[in-house]
């Protein structure tokens, strides 16, 4: 019974772990649970005492019934054994049947009837009042025993709680759906929101060439690795409210997961400026997030100097610049943002002013992987996406060790689980 109770109130926190507590980091549900059990318990016990209680008062009303009407019949025998008091009792015994001495009647027949019923009667009322004394007895047990049961799972989560949140913190994830998911950071106090902007594809042919085509055929066997685009909305209990890179746009993009509107929005920190990074902060030509400033890093806003002028990429950017006229702010390699509360970290490789952004136990990677399935085992693989592959590799290892070592939360923008813990 315990190791049951104890299996309803875990679920799976994810198909690669084990199981975490139902109620972990809920304690209203704590309290409705322990509230309901005592309601409960509470509602039996007194309904045994109430049936037991009408059950006397049963048994007294029949016994009083049965004095009543034995006591009458007594009268009446009287009665016909002194004729001479002129009562007609209309009494429904023969005269054979009357014996010749009432004295002898009463003890053959009369009393031991009488007494035969009540007998009869208190045995059956024994019987039910013995049932509802141990229904009493079980109820209280019952509630006892799952008091204890619950309390003991309650602690032993508050324990398993405070050991995750010391390592890894891999049980402050809920995934919401495929395409959301949000995770409590401790350290920060922050919300971290991930929302799937688009689902896609890599194609195998992006990573040919880069590192050892073999491996990659037997590792991915058909025409292309699974992948996303994702942005990730930061909520910090005193503000700002940040969002990092802004996917690549659309109807079917990531504004419409969320209950968020666009003006809550007070910063979008990008990671590199590449489409599927900027194409969603415009609606048509005009700023999608009316109230947010623009960061990014000095080394990336430099870059589009080296860009063909005639590129849609160039074009899409001058009408990022135009909307969000006065409102682009750049900062140098590992500056601390929002008083300290988000750490830039540079990752150069992908683009010359790659960046990487921490908060607490999370780290917003941007492009370091392409493939989470390839790339996070064997960081040796390069996308043609990169623009300088031999120090995308080398700057991929060095992250990677990073957030291993500090058992961090990898939040990548083509990863397609959005908070991943590399091995």
């Amino acid at each position: 019974m315990p190791l049951f109770l104890a299996g309803c109130l875990r679920q799976p926190a994810s198909p690669a772990r084990h199981f975490r507590p139902l109620f972990k980091k809920k304690p209203i549900c704590n309290k409705l649970a322990f509230g309901s059990l005592f309601i409960l318990c509470l509602y039996y016990y007194l309904l045994s005492f109430y049936l037991s209680v009408i059950n006397q008062t049963e048994y007294n009303h029949k016994v009083k019934n049965i004095d009543e009407r034995h006591g009458v019949f007594l009268v009446k025998l009287r009665i016909r054994e002194e004729p001479a008091a002129g009562i007609d009792v209309g009494l429904p015994v023969t005269q054979k049947q009357a014996p010749a001495s009432l004295t002898t009647y009463m003890k053959r027949q009369i009393i031991p009837a009488w007494q035969g019923q009540r007998n009869k009667i208190r045995q059956n009322t024994l019987s039910i009042q013995k049932r509802h004394k141990m229904n009493k007895r079980n109820t209280l047990l019952g509630g006892i025993l799952a008091f204890m049961v619950l309390m003991t799972v309650a602690c032993g989560s508050h324990h398993q709680e405070s050991t995750v949140a010391d390592s890894t913190q891999t049980d402050s994830i809920t995934v919401v759906n495929e395409r959301v998911a949000v995770m409590h950071d401790p350290t920060s106090n922050a919300t971290i929101i991930g929302l799937q902007d688009k689902a896609t594809e890599q194609r195998v042919d992006l990573f040919k060439g880069s590192y050892n085509d073999s491996l990659l055929a037997a590792l991915i066997p058909g025409e292309g690795a699974r992948s996303a685009i994702n942005v990730f909305l930061v909520k910090f209990p005193d503000g700002p409210t940040v969002l990092f890179d802004a996917g690549i746009g659309g109807e079917e993009g990531f504004m419409s997961l969320h209950q968020m509107k666009p003006e809550e929005v007070d910063a979008v920190c990008l990671t590199h400026l590449h489409p599927d990074h900027i194409g969603g902060l415009l609606a048509g030509e005009e700023a999608l997030f009316p109230n947010a400033t623009l960061y990014l890093s000095e080394t990336e806003k430099t870059s589009v100097s080296q860009w063909d002028q005639y590129s849609p990429l160039l074009a899409t950017w001058n009408k990022i610049q135009k909307a969000y006229a006065g409102r682009i702010e750049t900062f140098a390699d590992n500056a601390a943002l929002f008083d300290g509360k988000v750490q830039s970290i540079p990752a150069p490789g992908h683009t010359p002013g790659h960046t990487l952004f921490r908060i607490g136990q999370c780290l917003i990677a941007g492009d370091i992987v392409h493939s989470q399935d390839l790339q996070l085992e064997h960081p040796e693989f390069c996308a043609r996406y990169d623009q300088d592959p031999t120090t995308a590799v080398a700057t991929r290892k060095e992250i990677l060790a990073y957030v291993q070592s500090n058992h961090l939360q990898l939040c990548g923008a083509h990863c397609y689980e959005m908070f991943v813990s590399p091995k």
